[in-house]
């Protein structure tokens, strides 16, 4: 009996292996996902006195059932900041674009044309703001403070984009 079980599994062994061969390999591609924490640590420069600090620019985007939703602070020098949220700090609705988080706010009787774009690169993302609508007219932003090109990278600690 146990000579016959021998036999039995080791010939349904070679017919399952000789159909895993067979069978197609497919890739599986990894499911991208904007949503997260971006984050990038800056030492901050007091131009008058000297006097630095380091603090942390954060961009978050989350996912509703209604669409995309991104709030963010970036740090510039001299103590500046950009404040990228809606009123009372709210996130501000977005969509999916072309790969890209896109955030847009027009005026035409005031001739603004905010189009905030976040691409995504190898480990995290980078902020255009090319015509500079966004930190002109319509975020909170400083002098010493810049939108385009700023980059963030991808991070676990969502306390960091709080």
């Amino acid at each position: 009996m146990a000579k016959q079980f021998t036999v039995v599994f080791f010939a349904l062994s070679i017919l399952v292996a000789e159909s895993l061969l067979a069978a197609p390999i497919v890739p599986v591609k990894p499911t991208f996902s904007p949503e997260g924490c971006y984050t990038r640590s800056d030492v901050i420069e007091d131009l008058v006195n000297g006097d630095s600090d380091s603090k942390v620019s954060f961009i978050t985007i989350t996912k509703e059932k209604d669409g995309y939703y991104l709030k963010g602070f970036l740090w510039g020098t001299n103590w500046h900041v950009c404040d990228i949220s809606g009123e009372g700090g709210q996130p501000l609705p977005a969509r999916l674009e072309n790969g890209a988080i896109v955030y847009t706010e027009a005026s035409p009787k005031e001739d603004i044309n905010c189009r905030l774009e976040i691409q995504f690169k190898n480990d995290g993302i980078q902020l255009r703001d090319s015509n500079y609508q966004c930190k002109k007219w319509v975020f909170a932003c400083g002098v010493h403070t810049s939108i385009d090109g700023t980059t963030l990278t991808r991070v676990q600690d969502e306390a960091l984009c709080k």
